[in-house]
């Protein structure tokens, strides 16, 4: 059963759903308590438990494949097959629903599904008509989608593989446009209403199913899994979400893009433990970019940040394992950088490192020892000088600080940066230092801007 489950989650495919519910027949019989005492498989029984099981498997397969026009025919008769066998006083009236809830949708077999309910009537002596083609709004709807369907079929015969994925990208698009502006016929169970125009939830399973059929052909398109994960975003739940995210880092395992949604998403429903073992998945799949690699590490850094934030130190075996785990992942990440050499990145995860160090994290001698390095890199940046001494100051570090605009000034050789490090360091005085400490880093200030203005 797992297996016929897992067949139907990837992509859209009318004849596995049907396999699927029609195995999930023999499924219950096979696992019911009262078929298990019956040695004769001819007179295996349907329970109401069964019946019941079956039926959520076929209002789910329906669900998914009931838009898909060419094919969908397939999964319907054996709908009615299996309604065929439960044999009561209400069994025509099941039927005719179901011929009426297909013939609700646009679909190319729509002559031969009026010519099977037909016989199905006639065969039953019901005092029923049977509705023309020219009355049924789905066949006035399906008239209007022929051309993007033609569209689609004539660019999956284009030989340029691509210049055929690039038609298909259009013309999906184009079809899913269309169809958002459109009024969809509800799927209802009530025959009564099932002529009645409205926006509802089947315009949202028409083009839910419009993205799943793209998707076949477009599966190893970024930018076509976006569109969708947009579009369920806003209009589908967020388990439906979270499944098509993880479908879309399947099958385009090598986009940044889709893995940090996919992260994001799981972050979003708490599930911290899964979505560790994803963001390993994640660095191992064979992202195609360094800036993605370190888009992802950026992105794992904070997840655990976040999770130890929330933490608020009150477990002290998990808190102590966020910042041994976050630690790792700062030192992983230092290494694949340093092999792109890319200095600027590097520099800034070091940083990010060194203020969480200060901030969260807490051993401060790494912290400093990962500024010196920074600074070493940028020794003109005044910008850098001061946020670093500003993490000290934080910490009522004033020694600490002091040392830091000594060595400063003693470093910076460009002289807009010089000056506005000897200003902050008379206001620092100022306000932290005594008559002492200030007077003395006066005099210094002093021959640097002598040194400054004269020099």
């Amino acid at each position: 059963m797992t297996l016929h489950q897992r067949s139907v989650v990837d992509f859209l495919s009318v004849p596995l759903w049907s396999k699927f519910c029609e195995f999930s027949i023999r499924y219950y019989i096979k696992k019911s308590e009262v078929n298990n005492k019956i040695n004769d498989e001819s007179n295996k029984i349907l329970t109401p438990s069964i019946i019941d099981n079956v039926r959520k498997n076929y209002e789910i397969a329906t669900k998914k494949c009931a838009y898909e026009p060419f094919h969908s025919h397939i999964l319907w008769s054996s709908f009615r097959t299996f309604e065929l066998e439960i044999i009561d006083e209400s069994v025509n009236s099941r039927i005719l629903q179901l011929f009426n809830r297909q013939l609700s949708f646009p679909n190319s077999k729509i002559e031969s599904i009026l010519s099977e309910m037909h016989s199905y009537i006639k065969e039953n002596k019901l005092n029923i008509i049977v509705p023309s083609s020219e009355n049924l709004e789905s066949s006035i709807l399906w008239n209007e989608l022929k051309t993007f369907e033609q569209n689609i079929i004539n660019a999956k015969n284009i030989s340029d593989e691509q210049k055929k994925n690039e038609e298909l990208f259009k013309y999906w698009n184009e079809y899913i446009r269309v169809m958002e502006s459109k009024r969809v016929k509800d799927d209802s169970t009530d025959s009564s209403s099932s002529t009645k125009a409205t926006i509802n939830m089947n315009q949202i399973h028409f083009i839910s199913s419009l993205f799943e059929r793209s998707l076949i052909d477009l599966n190893k398109m970024e930018l076509q899994w976006l569109n969708y994960l947009e579009y369920s975003k806003n209009y589908l739940s967020e388990e439906e979400e979270e499944i098509i995210s993880q479908r879309s880092v399947h099958n385009c395992y090598w986009s940044d893009k889709l893995w940090i949604y996919y992260l994001n998403i799981l972050e979003k429903n708490n599930l911290y433990d899964k979505l560790i073992g994803q963001y390993e998945c994640a660095l191992s799949s064979g992202i195609n970019s360094p800036i993605g690699c370190f888009t992802i590490f950026w992105n794992y850094i904070n997840t655990i940040r976040r999770h130890l934030m929330s933490l608020n130190f009150s477990s002290n075996d998990e808190t102590f394992q966020c910042i041994t785990q976050i630690r790792s992942v700062f030192q992983r990440a230092r290494k694949f950088i340093s092999q792109t050499r890319d200095i600027n990145k590097n520099s800034e995860l070091e940083r990010f490192w060194a203020n969480l160090e200060f901030n969260l994290l807490g051993d401060l001698e790494k912290g400093r020892e990962l500024w010196e390095i920074i600074l070493s890199r940028y020794p003109n940046d005044n910008s850098l000088w001061k946020e670093y001494i500003t993490l000290e100051l934080r910490h009522q570090n004033y020694d600490k600080c002091r040392e830091i605009y000594e060595k400063a000034i003693k470093t910076i050789l460009r002289p807009s940066s010089l000056e506005s490090i000897l200003i902050d360091w008379k206001l620092f005085e100022s306000q932290f230092g005594t008559l002492e400490q200030y007077l003395k880093s006066s005099k210094v200030i002093e021959v640097y801007y002598f040194i400054l203005f004269f020099f």
